[in-house]
Protein backbone atom coordinates (compact mmCIF):
# COMPACT_ATOMS: atom_id res chain seq x y z
CA UNK A 1 0.00 0.00 0.00
CA UNK A 2 1.22 3.48 -0.82
CA UNK A 3 0.65 6.51 1.35
CA UNK A 4 -0.10 9.72 -0.55
CA UNK A 5 0.17 12.92 1.48
CA UNK A 6 1.08 15.33 -1.32
CA UNK A 7 0.80 15.69 -5.08
CA UNK A 8 4.50 14.88 -5.37
CA UNK A 9 3.84 11.57 -3.56
CA UNK A 10 1.16 10.72 -6.10
CA UNK A 11 3.44 11.51 -9.05
CA UNK A 12 6.29 9.44 -7.65
CA UNK A 13 3.99 6.55 -6.74
CA UNK A 14 2.47 6.43 -10.21
CA UNK A 15 5.94 6.48 -11.77
CA UNK A 16 7.13 3.72 -9.43
CA UNK A 17 4.12 1.52 -10.19
CA UNK A 18 4.59 2.04 -13.93
CA UNK A 19 8.27 1.13 -13.68
CA UNK A 20 7.57 -1.88 -11.42
CA UNK A 21 5.20 -3.17 -14.09
CA UNK A 22 7.92 -2.55 -16.68
CA UNK A 23 5.65 -0.28 -18.71
CA UNK A 24 7.06 2.49 -20.84
CA UNK A 25 5.39 5.87 -20.74
CA UNK A 26 4.14 5.17 -24.25
CA UNK A 27 2.66 1.80 -23.24
CA UNK A 28 0.86 3.34 -20.28
CA UNK A 29 -0.38 6.27 -22.33
CA UNK A 30 -1.78 3.94 -24.97
CA UNK A 31 -3.55 1.77 -22.39
CA UNK A 32 -4.94 4.77 -20.48
CA UNK A 33 -6.01 6.60 -23.64
CA UNK A 34 -3.83 9.65 -23.07
CA UNK A 35 -0.77 10.99 -24.83
CA UNK A 36 2.79 10.11 -23.84
CA UNK A 37 3.35 13.84 -23.34
CA UNK A 38 0.54 13.80 -20.75
CA UNK A 39 2.30 10.98 -18.82
CA UNK A 40 5.65 12.82 -18.99
CA UNK A 41 4.09 16.05 -17.73
CA UNK A 42 2.28 14.21 -14.94
CA UNK A 43 5.41 12.41 -13.76
CA UNK A 44 7.44 15.65 -13.93
CA UNK A 45 4.87 17.66 -12.01
CA UNK A 46 3.96 20.11 -14.72
CA UNK A 47 0.40 18.85 -15.23
CA UNK A 48 -2.77 19.10 -13.20
CA UNK A 49 -4.92 16.01 -13.34
CA UNK A 50 -8.67 15.69 -13.51
CA UNK A 51 -10.04 12.97 -11.28
CA UNK A 52 -11.67 11.09 -14.16
CA UNK A 53 -8.37 11.00 -16.03
CA UNK A 54 -6.52 9.90 -12.91
CA UNK A 55 -8.98 7.02 -12.54
CA UNK A 56 -8.33 5.99 -16.16
CA UNK A 57 -4.61 5.97 -15.42
CA UNK A 58 -5.06 3.93 -12.23
CA UNK A 59 -7.19 1.45 -14.15
CA UNK A 60 -4.50 1.16 -16.82
CA UNK A 61 -1.97 0.42 -14.06
CA UNK A 62 -4.38 -2.16 -12.56
CA UNK A 63 -4.46 -0.38 -9.19
CA UNK A 64 -7.26 1.34 -7.33
CA UNK A 65 -7.74 4.39 -5.18
CA UNK A 66 -8.69 3.78 -1.54
CA UNK A 67 -9.61 6.47 0.93
CA UNK A 68 -9.24 5.87 4.62
CA UNK A 69 -9.11 7.99 7.77
CA UNK A 70 -5.77 9.43 8.83
CA UNK A 71 -5.88 7.54 12.09
CA UNK A 72 -7.82 4.46 13.09
CA UNK A 73 -10.72 4.84 15.48
CA UNK A 74 -9.70 4.56 19.08
CA UNK A 75 -10.57 1.24 20.66
CA UNK A 76 -12.28 1.31 24.03
CA UNK A 77 -10.28 -1.44 25.75
CA UNK A 78 -12.53 -1.48 28.82
CA UNK A 79 -15.59 -2.07 26.65
CA UNK A 80 -13.78 -4.73 24.62
CA UNK A 81 -12.72 -6.53 27.80
CA UNK A 82 -16.27 -6.37 29.21
CA UNK A 83 -17.67 -7.83 25.97
CA UNK A 84 -15.09 -10.62 26.03
CA UNK A 85 -15.77 -11.50 29.66
CA UNK A 86 -19.54 -11.48 29.08
CA UNK A 87 -19.24 -14.01 26.25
Amino acid sequence: MYRIDAVSDLRQTLRNIRQDKELSQSDLARTAGVSRKWIVELENGSRSVRLDTLLLLLNALDVRLAIEPNSPRAIDLDNLLDQTLDS
